[in-house]
């Protein structure tokens, strides 16, 4: 009977020591996973401030180049009033500027550029469109009498006409609704 108490008193140590084992191994584990869990978290909270940063940079950023259009646009204002207190003189600068770069050479086709930018400003701007290309070209009223009357003939060209209906002719004197026309005392 010694002998099986022996073999007993075995079979316990070795399910103690294979409980300890064990528990030691499930404590490391969960100390493994309380040591990853806290270093997510850590990392976690790494990226959350690096993101804070950044997006504390870029409204920084936003800030900064709102400023400088603020300026830029102040620069701007400051430039426009300036000029419109020198108008007169820009205004006849550029108009010969203008005249030179159009090789306007005589009194008579001086005139008729100013002709033909007073009725470009009165055309339609779908016109304008459409001659988008050749519109700063046109010198004279006359080529611009005749690219008028080209796209009016090509407009005129696509429209066709639509032929009425002919179940339903409108008489005056007939009143379709039923009721008696009014009386006039």
């Amino acid at each position: 009977m010694a002998y099986l108490a022996k073999e007993e008193v075995k079979i316990i140590l070795d399910r103690v020591i294979s409980d300890t084992k064990e528990r030691e191994r499930s404590n490391q584990e969960e100390k493994e996973r309380e040591e990853r869990s806290k270093q997510e978290e850590k990392e976690r909270e790494e990226r959350s401030k690096q993101e804070e940063k950044e997006r504390e940079e870029r409204e920084r950023e936003i800030e900064e180049r709102m400023a400088r259009e603020a300026r830029q646009h102040e620069l701007e204002l400051r430039k426009l009033e300036i000029s419109q207190q020198n108008q007169p003189l820009n205004d006849e600068s550029r108009r010969r500027e203008w005249i030179a770069e159009l090789q306007v050479k005589t009194l008579e086709q001086l005139k008729d550029l100013f002709i033909t930018e007073q009725l470009k400003y009165r055309v339609p701007a779908e016109v304008r469109e459409h001659f988008l290309f050749d519109w700063i070209k046109l010198k004279t009223p006359y080529e611009l009498a005749e690219k008028l009357d080209e796209y009016e003939s090509i407009k005129q060209s696509f429209r066709r006409e639509i032929p009425k209906k002919n179940s339903y002719k409108f008489r005056g004197g007939v009143n379709y609704s039923g009721a008696r026309p009014k009386e006039t005392p």
